[in-house]
């Protein structure tokens, strides 16, 4: 359904503009961005064509939908940039403490990293044998595609990140004055990671690393982080601007090595808890200490930042930025004035941020359009399946909403696929499940029939950009709230929208405007003018270990599983027929 390689049969040049393509491949989450001279074509997770959650392979499908988007071959690419620098591999350090058979291990791990990069480097060198082939250092990708998203003239940018070549933890100055546009001031190694200690919590707790981290920031919230607070306080640490790790609780990590937590850890905590086992209180507690100490570490480093580059502004991205919690902690600094997050944190960003870093014109591009989340494929209505069957076209986008509205009350579920799909790990209305937040019930109907996963987990509220002060506090900083980076505090008026509400008294809140998202609000208002709460639930147009749907064979798939009433297709409303 989507096209793979175009092949002109000879080498094409696209005037004088350069065409560079961003990749992140053969870590989680593969994706591709396409840059057109100061023309942004896209940005495509390669897991929401194929089917398969984080997938590590070269994103094919994905770079085939950008060339064909932009009407050109992979003969017209001149750059190709991948988000990995194998030479960073020979410049491994190592924590003073580690036994001599650690080392070892660790030396021969980057040895081995740099000629496995180095070959991926020359295979992608045969691929396209008519483009220059480079790799950018992994945490410089993370920083420029979210400085550059950011709008900022000048800030510092922290990187937090599970590991990035030798490199787990950084911080950056930005600035669109400077040539060279961020620059480098901080590095803390890859054996003192924020990222890994987190992922080793999420493994622990029975849940798969480097991908279910948000169950556990959701567990958090039931549980008494006092109970294992020193332990977890112990074990990792940020300490005269280095960050530091207890071995006696966490093996450290060589490379793909990970062995988790010591006989130690659990004697004091606890055992692993094995995937499907039941969630007991002491899993609750010690998820409530992890997510604790994130959230106090991504602080402290967030505030060594700003006093190390004297600013006042900051940009935050890195896996570790997709813990919405631990984001809106930050937000409380005295010393910060306003937070960017981009859409995309995690190591897909990385996939623009190296085309960025690469590209002789990226101060040219607009940040409005690096910043915007809506960069994916579409849906067109011949590709659907018949089992989708057409009730409602030619509706205006007021009708449509007004009738959204309606179904939403009555307590129905209702798909959403509008335009391009986002980029980055949240659906922000192209690729939404959508649903009412007042409606008695709606919570367990979305967990058991819908998304089918666990219970406790909460959903995000949808509000208009004008309402959002009845329900939600105002930060004290400056942020974007339209991407569902922040959790917030509520007021006292959402005690009725249960849906939304966790047990933190924290939202996960996106705003919408009528200019970016017509359908949502247009719908949101004609609820508030119904008598009902103007605040709707949006999560992911998916299932439990699912990627959000980006294709019609997918979109087919999930309906075939899922309980939904109607999905509203670029504008037409479809029934299915299971």
């Amino acid at each position: 359904m989507c096209s793979q390689f175009l092949t002109s049969g000879s080498v094409k040049r696209v005037g004088d503009a350069p065409v560079t393509l961003g990749v992140s491949a053969w870590i989680p989450n593969s994706s591709a961005s396409l840059l057109l001279g100061d023309q942004y074509i896209g940005s495509m997770e390669e897991e929401r064509f194929i089917g398969i959650k984080k997938v590590r392979t070269w994103p094919s499908r994905a770079i085939g939908e950008l060339t064909r988007s932009a009407s050109i071959s992979s003969n017209d690419i001149d750059k190709v940039v991948v988000n990995i620098d194998p030479k960073l591999f020979a410049t491994v350090s190592h924590d003073e403490s580690y036994s001599q058979s650690i080392i070892e291990q660790r030396e021969t791990a980057c040895r081995e990293a740099f000629h496995r990069w180095t070959s991926r480097i020359n295979a992608v060198k045969e691929k396209y044998p008519y483009a220059s082939v480079v790799g950018i250092p992994h945490h410089e990708a993370h920083a420029m595609y979210a400085f550059l998203a950011s709008g900022y003239d000048q800030s510092a940018i922290v990187v937090l990140d599970s590991v990035g070549e030798v490199t787990a933890s950084s911080v950056w100055l930005g600035s669109r004055a400077e040539r060279n546009v961020i620059r480098n001031v901080w590095n803390s190694p890859d054996y003192s990671s924020i990222g890994y200690f987190y992922a080793s919590i999420t493994d622990h707790l029975g849940w798969m690393p480097n991908d279910e981290e948000g169950t556990v920031m959701a567990l958090a919230a039931l549980g008494d982080p006092s109970r294992f607070r020193e332990t977890i306080k112990r074990l990792i640490r940020f300490v005269d601007g280095s960050i530091r790790v207890d071995y006696a609780l966490l093996h450290p990590r060589v490379r793909r090595q990970r062995k988790g937590f010591t006989s130690r850890f659990h004697e004091i905590v606890s055992q692993r808890r094995m995937p499907g086992e039941n969630i007991e209180q002491v899993h609750c507690d010690l998820a409530a200490a992890a997510q604790q100490r994130l959230e106090e570490l991504v602080s402290e480093i967030c505030e060594f930042a700003l006093k190390m580059t004297g600013q006042r502004k900051l940009v935050l991205t890195g896996g570790v930025a997709e813990n919405c919690v631990a984001n809106g902690a930050v937000m409380s600094l005295s010393d910060l004035d306003s937070i960017y997050v981009p859409a995309a944190p995690g190591d897909s960003g990385t996939a623009l941020g190296s085309a960025l870093a690469a590209h002789p014109q990226a101060l040219d591009i607009s940040y409005h359009s690096i910043a915007d989340p809506f960069v994916g494929a579409v849906v067109k209505r011949a590709q659907l399946s018949n089992q989708f069957r057409l009730k409602w076209a030619g509706l205006s986008a007021v009708e449509l909403a007004g009738q959204l509205s309606e179904w939403l009350r009555a307590g129905e579920v209702i798909a959403i696929v509008e335009g391009r799909f986002e980029f980055g790990p949240r659906a922000l209305g192209n690729r939404s499940l959508i649903a009412s937040a007042g409606v008695p019930g709606i919570v367990e109907v979305l967990n058991s029939s819908v998304k089918k996963r666990e219970s406790f987990r909460p959903f995000a509220p949808v509000v208009r950009l004008e309402t959002f002060n009845k329900y939600f506090d105002t930060p004290r900083v400056d942020c974007d709230l339209s991407m569902m980076n922040f959790a917030i505090p509520a007021n006292r008026n959402t005690l009725g929208l249960r849906g939304v509400l966790h047990a933190n008294g924290l939202v996960r809140v996106q705003v919408v405007s009528e200019e970016k998202h017509p359908l949502l609000w247009h719908a949101l208002l004609a609820d508030e003018r119904a008598g009902g709460t103007g605040v709707f639930i949006n999560t992911s147009l998916n299932a439990k270990g699912q990627p959000l749907c980006g294709t019609p064979q997918l979109l087919l798939e999930f309906a075939n599983k899922s309980k939904v009433d109607k999905f509203i297709i670029n504008g037409s409303v479809y029934g299915f027929l299971g």
